[in-house]
């Protein structure tokens, strides 16, 4: 909210060629300050980060966080440099937070098919639910995904042996050396109907769920926006249903508050173009709208 505002503020105060200037001069601030945080010897991966991020990404990351995840995608590429051709490789960093109830994951990989389903199976796999995300990939396809997640009690995951199951639950998914083989989730979640606690504090009004499809949000995607009851695993079956109606999901904001998930999948065709077809956006809800439901 606050980014929010500063932005809409900067935005009335400067006008958009100002604005647009004044976002160039943070980045070059950012660059700067995470320059004194790392050591020498991840420089070049810095200007590189710096150089193919995607823009959203530096609107409001901090230079401690950011300086983490050039750490990682630097020791992901070290990896992928020394493992088994065709073996899959990734970094897998859990950030503890004193001030907050949840953790922070952040995984680094090339980007694959399914990449993002695969990530959430894993996790839903060992019950860890995801309250939030932010999605990125570099321009030469490292794959940067933020989550923020808890337990089904919503406690951070201090759990070793959970983080451990975690990572080689994701290796198990990725094993094929053919990135386009078969994803069969089933053998790795188990049929629940709902793995998140009940909140004793809620009342008894039913929860409205409803998907919403947009053009006029993005310039480049159709965005999908999803009410919905939280429970494990739901991020998963959003993502692996656009894949499987065809589409692909760009960069996706996730929310969860007190068990109601407001999330938005900004989607295109796989040549990168909107949906623009009212008979396509009439499918995505009616099939979204039975998932959730």
């Amino acid at each position: 909210m606050l980014q929010l505002y500063n932005s809409t503020r900067l935005w009335l105060e400067k006008g958009k060629e100002n604005f647009k200037s004044t976002l160039i001069e943070n980045k070059a601030k950012l660059l700067e300050r995470c320059r004194k945080i790392l050591a020498t010897s991840y420089h070049e991966q810095m200007e590189l980060h710096f150089e193919l991020m995607p823009a959203p990404y530096f609107r409001f990351r901090e230079p401690r966080n950011i300086s983490i995840h050039i750490k990682s995608v630097q020791t992901f590429l070290k990896r992928e440099e020394d493992a088994e051709e065709g073996a899959f490789e990734c970094d897998m960093s859990w950030i503890d937070r004193d001030d907050r109830s949840n953790t922070e994951l952040l995984v680094t990989a090339w980007n694959r098919p399914l990449f993002l389903e695969k990530i959430c199976c894993a996790l839903a796999a060992h019950e860890i639910n995801i309250i939030s995300a932010d999605v990125y990939t570099r321009a030469d396809g490292v794959v940067c995904d933020l989550f923020q997640v808890c337990t089904v009690d919503r406690e951070p995951v201090t759990s070793e042996r959970d983080r451990k199951r975690v990572l080689e639950t994701f290796r198990a998914i990725n094993s094929d050396p053919d990135p386009f083989a078969e994803y069969q989730p089933k053998q790795y979640l188990k049929a629940k109907t709902n793995l998140l606690r009940t909140d004793s504090n809620e009342g008894g009004i039913p929860f409205p769920t409803r998907v919403h499809i947009s053009n006029e949000i993005s310039s480049t995607c159709t965005a999908i926006s999803i009410q919905a009851l939280d429970r494990i695993g739901l991020l998963h079956d959003l993502f692996l249903t656009v894949d499987r109606l065809g589409l692909a999901t760009v960069h996706a904001r996730i929310c969860t508050e007190k068990g109601a998930a407001m999330d938005t999948l900004y989607v295109t065709w796989p040549d990168g173009s909107k949906v623009l077809d009212e008979d396509k956006h009439h499918e995505i809800e009616r099939t979204l709208s039975e998932l959730i439901t």
